[in-house]
């Protein structure tokens, strides 16, 4: 009896190893849409956003919003680019696009960004 509790909680650890150690990740293709007219800006947000993103089936929203949370660090850059593109004329500007997530199998996870930028 003792044997076949000491063989059945050894089954279940290596289960448990085998599940745990076997997750899938996939690589998600990003890209950005909606920023064609705002060519610096763009060519701004594109510089910090990575052309691919590893991450388990479902959690690709997480990495991207992770990413998104990061462009925070770059506002005064991003900024500068938008007033390149000679959009920041009124005293303020939302910037809207949408990050777009391509899986392994064809299937599309867009995550939408909006910021308001305030001119001094």
């Amino acid at each position: 009896m003792k044997l076949l509790k000491i063989s059945l909680s050894i089954s279940i650890l290596i289960g448990l190893i085998l599940t745990i150690s076997c997750e899938t990740f996939y690589n998600y293709d990003l890209s950005v849409r909606g920023l064609d007219s705002l060519p610096a800006t763009k060519a701004c947000v594109e510089k910090y956003i990575p052309h691919s993103v590893d991450a388990k089936q479902g959690y690709q929203e997480y990495e991207i919003q992770l990413i998104v949370n990061d462009l925070d660090n770059y506002s005064d850059e991003i900024e500068d680019s938008l007033r390149a593109d000679m959009v920041l004329v009124d005293s303020i500007f939302v910037l809207q696009f949408t990050i777009a997530a391509w899986d392994p199998y064809d299937e599309i996870t867009t995550f939408d960004f909006e910021k308001y930028y305030f001119q001094d």
